[in-house]
């Protein structure tokens, strides 16, 4: 009985060990490879095969996302009414120019207005929409004036043209005469009033032979005077500059006068 128990407890003893296992140690090793400095074909093409790149992959294009308008859309433009802005002008102030804006002088002119005449002639709408586009570019020629009471006459010997000024003042336009030349006809004996002349010659035979000359200008202030004038012609009128005084006329139609207007710089 004794042998059979210490038979199995033997045996028990021997069933509670576990068998251990042996640990393996893994070691890391630098292997140095010698490369033949004459290699054979295998050796070359097993060479080649190692040093070829690896392909980098493309990134996909991000699908495009839709974009947005801003605006009106076409077919929506038949909603609006017609009348109505599609700019609020309120927004801006009311500092939005509308579409009845006057265009700068001479902007969509083929010829444009000499600077010669400088910009003051400009800021009067009556003048500058008067006179339209130039017809002509600027002509220069050595004329002769003379001051009257109430006004001027100048003479384009060349040609003999006179006109005959009274400027304009703030109640409103002035008036010009025109001739070609001289009218020809007898002159009167008349007599000036003391500090004042008679006119003579041509401005004489426009100042006593074209009605209504004599009693807009006057007598003569100062005898008859030289000096360069410039004229350029326009659709509805010309502009007259006295280089001398520095003023400049415009003249529209056949009888409105404007200035004198000073060239502000536009004389050199």
């Amino acid at each position: 009985m004794w042998v059979l128990i210490v038979a199995i407890l033997a045996a028990c003893g021997q069933v509670s060990q576990l068998p251990t296992q042996e640990t393996i140690l893994i070691s890391k090793r630098l292997a140095t490879l010698e490369i033949s400095p004459t290699p054979n074909a295998a050796q070359v093409e097993a060479t080649q095969l190692a040093l070829q790149p690896s392909l980098t992959p493309q990134e996909s294009a991000a699908p495009p996302s839709a974009t947005p308008y801003i605006g009106v859309f076409l077919g929506e433009a038949e909603e609006i009414a017609r009348d109505d802005p599609i700019i609020n002008p309120a927004l801006f102030g009311n500092t939005l120019l509308d579409n009845t804006a006057t265009p700068l002088p001479g902007s969509t002119c083929v010829n444009q207005p000499d600077a010669i005449f400088g910009t003051t002639w400009q800021t009067v709408p009556e003048v500058r929409d008067g006179l339209g586009c130039p017809t002509e570019l600027l002509q220069t020629f050595a004329g002769s004036m003379q001051l009257f009471e109430r006004g001027l006459m100048y003479f384009r010997p060349p040609t003999g043209e006179i006109w005959a000024i009274v400027p304009s003042t703030s109640a409103g336009a002035g008036r010009f005469w025109y001739v070609e030349s001289a009218p020809e006809s007898e002159q009167e004996t008349l007599t000036a009033p003391e500090g004042l002349l008679v006119p003579t010659l041509g401005f004489g035979a426009v100042w006593q032979g074209v009605p209504g000359v004599r009693d807009a200008l006057g007598f003569a202030r100062l005898g008859e005077q030289g000096g360069e004038l410039m004229i350029q012609r326009f659709e509805g009128g010309m502009l007259l500059l006295d280089r001398p005084a520095g003023e400049v006329f415009a003249l529209i139609g056949r009888s409105e006068a404007y200035g004198p207007f000073s060239a502000d710089g536009g004389i050199p």
